[in-house]
């Protein structure tokens, strides 16, 4: 089995700042490198609406590069399974780089669409150290993601890498 390793991911996570929330949407649209995603997700009510309403969660975002590359592999796929992708993104729960070990977390994402997730109980996606000692996401095909940033307006965030 090929193991791919996808470098240009963004890691997002519940937004707060003294005592007012950042919601996902916004984060997405202001960060530049996440334009593609945002435009998707804007497009589509229902992935918009389940990011505006979604709390306590770690958020798996592609960057543009990753999306250009997956389109141009993929042609029309991600049209096609926006909500499903934004979903499989979406994990239940928050999830700092430090939490990270050498021993695999399986957390559970919001994707339980049957189609996708022929798994009781949906979807997860295993959060590991690699052999480098990095952060790594492993997806259910085993193609390994790592981190490019992490978008936080204060480190004392539920999630920074």
């Amino acid at each position: 089995m090929k193991l791919f390793r996808i470098p240009s991911l963004w890691w997002l996570a519940t937004l707060v700042s003294y005592g007012s929330a950042i919601t996902l949407l916004e984060v997405l649209q202001s960060n530049p490198q996440l334009s593609s995603l945002s435009a998707l997700v804007n497009a589509s009510s229902n992935a918009t609406a389940l990011l505006a309403s979604s709390n306590n969660f770690t958020f798996l975002a592609p960057s543009n590069d990753a999306i250009s590359s997956f389109n141009s592999q993929n042609p029309g796929v991600l049209n096609s399974s926006l909500l499903a992708n934004v979903q499989y993104g979406l994990l239940k729960g928050g999830f700092p780089t430090l939490s990270f070990t050498n021993t695999p977390q399986f957390v559970p994402s919001n994707l339980t669409n049957a189609t996708y997730a022929n798994v009781t109980g949906g979807q997860v996606v295993e959060l590991v150290l690699g052999s480098d000692g990095s952060p790594e996401i492993v997806t259910g095909n085993k193609t390994i993601s790592t981190s490019t940033s992490s978008v936080s307006p204060k480190t004392q965030l539920p999630f920074s890498c």
